[in-house]
């Protein structure tokens, strides 16, 4: 501690942080060193121990659209990983199981049958490619066009594989397994029909609602990355896991309060799209639209001619897809950026999941999805945890051991003043003071031992019960063996702390001295020196001192006669 600017952040950060981080990297193999970007040399006589180090400076660093806050604090692999093992897949109509549609079922449910026999065939090349061992078939098909089936003949384009009668289906799952595993083409006929053979549309492994006529159907199998949105398996297929999508900006492409003439379309004025305006003149006056008028009075026929064109003019969509084609050129990219707008994926709500997620729910009261967790604030989380979720009976230990280890980290979120922040806020909209809270949560909340953590003035904006709930994790930490240095004003740290370094004299050039250092019962305070700027004498003998501070503290007005 000390004043400001007297150099406790340049030993704090840039000597013990960057030296720790780059010996630490050195120790990495020469394959892991090539992607690490390794700090420069400090100018130090000797650090020891070397320790993996983790900072919290007072800046967001983020910039980057995917992260949001349940990543900072690892909510998302967590709560991944909860649904994974303990969630169910449920019909979203009717919150029944889904059960595996076989063979027959599908045959009952898709079509009416009424007739005796009926006729399944496989198409000639289907068969001769994947069952070529087996013998031909006895009956075949000229055509679609033919229900019943002729004797064999190798010329016919479909074969017989199998043939049932209505009221008695329990032959036939084992007669058609083969060639529904081999993925191959299946038609059904029968003798009365006159129209073709009707194609079955059948897959394996398909899960269906237990309600009848309910056409909601489950996943025939899924893994824990379908339930992370930074993997192609559980990664929303819109926005490709980021939750937003780039559109298009009609605000960038169109001043509405102009005319054409007054150049209203504002990207057909940049010069690699010249001469483009005088062709939608053309076409607007052909349809009797005045190129004088704002086109915000203009109707929808004129938004439907600039957008998918018309006779000469190609319109904005055919622009786009031009530059489209183009955006291995930089600055391409750079203009179509500045064209769009940042929007919420329509698909995924900003979840950034695939819709695969949408129908797992936990066998809570509510039956809250996986979708619909993740769109909660650290505060109705928290809430929907303690009091739904971890009532439910009939768990084991993992699952309770998951539940805590959620719990422990919304707990310490709420004591640190950020159950307003939602699971989907974007990381770079944070403000700083908000960034080093969730970087303090995530930190407060790692399992391991004989790290270095070094933490710029944790303390801004907290209240005094925060900064208890602050202390209890930094204890926590060090019981499991790690080291922490704190770099901060507040004397509440300062009388908690068990080993004190306190720079100065001064700030800038009258600092960098290390006045004290040693265990926090040795430290006495040197005799006060009082601040008295700005110090106003008035008249009459009055003395008047304006915010006078002493060893930081600050005191009210005093006016002495």
């Amino acid at each position: 501690f000390g004043p400001s600017g007297s150099g406790k952040s340049s030993i704090a950060f840039q000597t013990l942080y960057t030296e720790s981080k780059r010996r630490f990297l050195n120790s990495f193999p020469t394959y892991l060193k090539f992607f690490s970007d390794r700090p420069a040399p400090v100018d130090v006589d000797s650090i020891t121990p070397v320790l993996p180090v983790f900072g919290l400076p007072q800046i967001n660093p983020v910039v980057g659209s995917r992260s949001n806050v349940a990543d900072i604090v690892k909510l998302t692999e967590l709560l991944q990983a909860h649904y994974f093992h303990y969630s169910r897949e449920l019909c979203p109509n009717h919150f029944t199981s889904f059960k595996k549609q076989n063979f027959t079922n599908f045959l009952v449910s898709q079509f009416d049958l009424k007739e005796e026999v009926y006729h399944i065939y496989i198409h000639r090349d289907d068969f001769e490619e994947n069952f070529s061992e087996q013998p031909f078939p006895s009956r075949s098909a000229k055509s679609l066009k033919q229900s019943a089936p002729n004797d064999f003949d190798r010329e016919d384009e479909y074969w017989e594989v199998a043939r049932f009668k209505s009221k008695n289906l329990n032959k036939l799952e084992g007669l058609t397994t083969p060639y529904i595993k081999s993925n191959s083409q299946l038609f059904l006929g029968a003798k009365s029909e006159k129209e073709k053979l009707a194609k079955i549309t059948y897959k394996q492994g398909v899960k269906i609602c237990e309600t009848k006529e309910c056409e909601q159907v489950g996943q025939s199998s899924y893994q824990m990355m379908n339930f992370s949105p930074y993997n192609p398996l559980g990664a929303c297929e819109v926005c490709g896991g980021f939750g937003e999508t780039l559109n298009y900006d009609r605000d960038k492409l169109v001043d509405t309060d102009l005319s054409v003439s007054d150049g209203g379309v504002l990207l057909l004025e940049y010069k690699r799209f010249a001469g483009q305006v005088e062709l939608l003149k053309t076409q607007m006056k052909k349809a009797k639209l005045s190129v004088r008028t704002p086109i915000k009075d203009l109707g929808d026929e004129f938004w439907d001619l600039l957008y998918d064109g018309k006779g000469s003019f190609p319109g904005l969509n055919e622009y786009f897809s031009y530059l489209e084609a183009r955006k291995y050129k930089m600055n391409v990219r750079i203009f179509i950026r500045n064209i769009q707008k940042s929007e919420i994926c329509h698909s995924c709500g900003g979840t950034r999941l695939n819709r695969i997620t949408h129908n797992f729910f936990l066998n809570s009261k509510t039956r809250i999805s996986f979708i619909e967790i993740m769109k909660l604030s650290l505060f109705d989380l928290d809430k929907i945890f303690r009091t739904e979720i971890t009532t439910t009976s009939s768990k084991n230990k993992n699952q309770i051991q998951s539940e805590q280890k959620i719990i422990q980290i919304l707990e310490t979120a709420l004591s640190l003043g950020l159950g307003h922040l939602k699971l989907l806020r974007k990381a770079k909209s944070l403000s700083a003071g908000e960034y080093q809270r969730l970087l303090l949560l995530k930190y407060l909340s790692y399992e391991g031992t004989g790290a270095l953590f070094v933490f710029d003035e944790p303390s801004l904006g907290l209240a005094d019960d925060q900064l208890k709930a602050l202390l209890l994790g930094f204890k926590s930490l060090i019981q499991q063996g790690n080291t922490i240095i704190i770099v901060d004003h507040n004397k509440f740290f300062h009388a908690k702390a068990d080993y004190l370094i306190k720079l100065g004299p001064g700030a800038g050039e009258k600092g960098g001295e290390v006045i004290f250092q040693g265990k926090r019962k040795d430290y006495k305070k040197e005799k006060a020196i009082q601040t008295l700027s700005p110090l106003t004498v008035q008249s009459r003998g009055v003395l008047s001192l304006k915010s006078p501070e002493i060893y930081g503290d600050k005191y009210s007005d005093i006016s002495i006669k």
